[in-house]
């Protein structure tokens, strides 16, 4: 007579202790791109489009964004999508000839080099800006901004109305708002604009630095400042501030606070996320040996290796992975124990309101339940590309290549 109790217990043993891996009903996978052309790059927004680059011919490139083919050109930049993900923007090479592409527009600039491309905060306005020899032409609303030695992003205000950027002459950097000068400083970092329309930056010399909002200072002196972060409707910023005995500590500004929110003071503050709408931020700080998670003013415990923490597109979740001799996912200050120690360097997305995550490995997506070992699985494929949440589908997905052919992986979550 055979003896099963030793199989049995070694079958609930691993089944226990390994994560189920299975391709189910909740995996589903389509052929984008079949193939026929030579695939050069792709990806996808954050929101629900996808693009990738083909070759058609030798040095001629081909775009397709969300499979419509958008034209052949000798070269694309500065391929920029709306915050809605409703509109997009880029340029194109024809040879020497310079085009600004949209959704409905093909046009011919006179440059001869391409600058950026900008959305508004609510996705309305565009900004565009280009070269000719050494000169930028920035076109904001119906005004053409002609300037030199810009450095550095340009910064629009949320409904678009209002530029900003910076330049520098000499030892010092130059704010123009609007195209015009507004003032100099030695030191200078813009975050963008208030909803109010001011803007929100820091400046000052070579010894301390202090935040305005416009024309007014709305902080203390600070040796610096750095991880300036504001949220895209303009109502909520925060900062790492440094002050003159060697101590950092995180800044936030909001209108519902008379005062600016000071957070205690730490030896070192790495990063800084910023929740989508509320005044919160989750930091990485760390004490002498141990990491934390700050959120606002609760601290978590992170071991000795931990990601940056991020928040969920709707700022429901604030989440991170550390690790110590196992890996865990922390979501809303829940620990949950991770089946893949190899993950925590690696992009998750995840689900608010769910007991799932999703990430994907070189060769396929793979969503992982939190609460049990059962992970679900996509096809197999030479290369994926980082994952996404997409709520407006309700599904994980990211795109995979085989060989030339490129496929959108997606799974579903049941919970």
């Amino acid at each position: 007579m055979i003896n099963l109790k030793p199989s049995i217990y070694m079958f609930l043993l691993l089944i226990t202790y390994f994560p189920l891996l299975v391709h189910s009903n909740l995996s589903k996978d389509y052929l984008l791109l079949n193939g026929s052309e030579q695939l050069i790059s792709y990806g996808m927004d954050t929101t629900f489009n996808w693009w990738a680059i083909t070759s058609p011919y030798d040095n001629q490139y081909r775009l397709y964004i969300n499979g419509e083919d958008d034209g052949v050109f000798t070269k694309f930049a500065e391929l920029t999508f709306s915050p809605n993900g409703d509109n997009w923007a880029y340029f194109a090479y024809d040879n020497t000839q310079l085009y600004l592409i949209t959704l409905d527009t093909i046009m011919l600039l006179p440059g001869n080099k391409h600058g950026t491309i900008l959305f508004s905060s609510d996705s309305k306005v565009l900004v565009y800006s280009y070269y000719f020899n050494d000169e930028e032409f920035i076109h904001h609303n119906d005004k053409i901004i002609r300037t030199y030695y810009r450095t550095g992003k340009l910064y629009l205000s949320p409904d678009g109305a209002n530029l900003a950027f910076q330049i520098k002459r000499l030892d010092k950097y130059f704010l123009y708002v609007n195209g015009k000068e507004f003032n100099s400083f030695e030191k200078l970092i813009i975050f963008g604009f208030w909803h109010t329309g001011e803007l929100i930056y820091a400046a000052g010399t070579e010894q301390y630095i202090e935040l305005y909002k416009g024309n007014k200072i709305i902080s203390n002196a600070y040796v610096s400042i750095r991880n300036p972060l504001i949220n895209i409707n303009g109502t909520v910023a925060a900062f790492i501030a440094t002050d003159f005995s060697g101590d950092s500590y995180i800044i936030i500004i909001s209108d519902d606070y008379y005062e600016p929110i000071v957070s205690k003071r730490y030896n070192i503050i790495e990063s800084i996320a910023l929740h989508p709408e509320a005044p919160l931020i989750a930091a990485k700080v760390k004490d002498w040996v141990n990491y934390l998670i700050l959120y606002n003013s609760i601290e978590f415990y992170a071991g000795r290796e931990v990601n940056q923490p991020l928040f969920t597109y709707d700022g429901s979740a604030m989440y991170y992975i550390y690790c110590e001799l196992s890996c865990f996912l922390v979501k809303n200050g829940e620990k949950f124990r991770l089946h893949n120690n190899n993950i925590i360097n690696t992009v998750i997305a995840l689900k608010p309101n769910s007991q799932t995550y999703a990430y994907t490995t070189n060769s396929n997506i793979v969503m992982a339940y939190l609460d049990s070992n059962e992970l679900i699985s996509g096809m197999m494929v030479d290369e994926t590309s980082q994952p996404r949440y997409n709520w407006r589908t309700g599904q994980y997905e990211a795109l995979g290549r085989i060989n030339n052919r490129l496929y959108l992986l997606t799974i579903t979550p049941d919970s």
